[in-house]
């Protein structure tokens, strides 16, 4: 009786033994190595250091701007992302969540009783466009809570 077209296990001596030859597996590891290559060519690189600011007024009539760079990387197979100061430097780890070209960044910032920051951002061929928000845990002392529309460009090195 001939064995079915298909990939059949067996228990030997404990150990799981392929049946069929490894030339019947090549199809299928082609048709994998030409999906894995085709996610990598669309995926959408949002690593790197990226900058952006955005001018607001609040609700004394004082001009403020909102600047924000950070530092989004690839780190053991997972999205990380840092603060970064206005000398350049590394700061505090922020919560990322990416999807494709989709990104939120969050922080949050004990002074004062807390204030919650988010970005909310799309790439947008080689620009992060989206909004930044900051909301106060206590609003009758930060009285400035604020929604910008904001984009971010990516920094050259």
């Amino acid at each position: 009786m001939a064995e079915p077209e298909r990939v059949r296990c067996a228990r030997v001596t404990g150990e799981i033994q392929l049946l069929h030859p490894p030339d019947k597996l090549l199809p299928m590891r082609s048709i994998l190595l030409l999906i894995t290559a085709a996610a990598a060519a669309f995926a959408q690189d949002i690593t790197g250091r990226w900058t952006g600011a955005a001018d607001w007024t609040d609700g004394a009539g004082v001009k403020r701007t909102q600047t924000s760079t950070v530092e989004i990387k690839m780190e053991n197979g997972k999205v990380t992302a840092h603060s970064v100061n206005a000398n350049g430097q590394i700061g505090a780890e922020l919560k990322i969540n990416a999807d494709g070209g989709n990104v939120n960044i969050y922080r949050y910032l004990t002074l004062d009783d807390g204030e919650h920051l988010r970005w909310k951002l799309e790439l947008k061929g080689d620009k992060l466009v989206g909004s930044f928000s900051a909301q106060h845990d206590r609003p009758s002392k930060w009285m400035y809570d604020r929604l910008l529309d904001f984009t971010m460009t990516r920094v050259k090195k």
